[in-house]
C-alpha cells in the first residue's frame, strides 16, 4: 500500500476495456515520483494535490520506467482520499512535499539521468534564468479528437467515415455530420 500525493492527470484517452483512461503521476511520502497507468476515468474520484492510499504493483511488464506502478485493483476500490493540501500561504504544504525531491538546475544533468541506466521520466526542473515568457492563442483542432471518438464509437468502420465540424462562435463543435462511404 502506497500514500501518493496526486499532482498530475493528463488527458483521457479512449479505451476498449473502460470508456476513457488517463495517467496520473504524483510524489511519495519520501519525495520520490510516482507514475500511475491505466486509472479509468470513471472511478476517479480525488482532486489534485489530494494524498491518496492504494495497492499498486511495479508496471514493470510494459514500461521500463522506474516511476511506473499500475492498479492492483483498476476500479480503485482499494483506495483511501485522504486530505488535499490547500494553496495558502504561497502554496507552502505543498512545497514541503513537492521540494523533497530532488530539483534540477541543470538540463544536462537531467537528460544523462534520463537515459539508462537511471531512466527517470518524471522530475522537477528548475531554470536559473528565464529569458522569456510568451503567450500564445490555444486554438483547438478538434478534428483529432472527433477521429478518436469515433473510432471507439465506430471502431475499424470508422476509417470510412468523412466528416464535417461545424465550429461554434466559442470554437466549440455544435454538430457533426458523418457520412458513410
Amino acid at each position: 500500500r502506497k500514500k501518493v500525493l496526486i499532482t498530475v492527470m493528463t488527458y483521457p484517452l479512449p479505451s476498449k476495456k473502460y470508456s476513457e483512461l488517463v495517467c496520473t503521476a504524483g510524489v511519495l511520502e519520501d519525495g520520490s515520483w510516482i507514475r500511475i497507468y491505466p486509472i479509468p476515468l470513471e472511478f476517479w474520484d480525488f482532486h489534485k494535490y489530494q494524498w491518496v492510499e492504494l495497492f499498486l504493483e511495479r508496471n514493470i511488464t510494459n514500461d521500463f520506467r522506474p516511476e511506473s506502478f499500475k492498479l492492483v485493483k483498476s476500479d480503485l476500490s482499494d483506495m483511501v482520499t485522504l486530505n488535499q493540501l490547500d494553496t495558502k500561504n504561497y502554496w507552502q504544504k505543498r512545497k514541503e512535499v513537492i521540494f523533497k525531491c530532488k530539483i534540477y538546475d541543470s538540463i544536462e544533468e537531467l537528460i544523462h539521468d534520463s537515459k539508462a541506466p537511471s531512466n527517470i521520466s518524471l522530475a522537477v526542473f528548475k531554470p536559473t534564468e528565464f529569458i522569456d515568457f510568451i503567450v500564445e492563442d490555444d486554438t483547438v483542432d478538434h478534428h483529432w479528437l472527433l477521429k478518436v471518438q469515433l473510432h471507439h464509437f465506430f471502431g475499424s468502420a470508422a476509417k470510412h467515415i468523412k466528416s464535417d465540424l461545424v465550429p461554434s462562435a466559442n470554437g466549440l463543435l455544435t454538430d457533426i455530420r458523418c457520412n458513410m462511404q
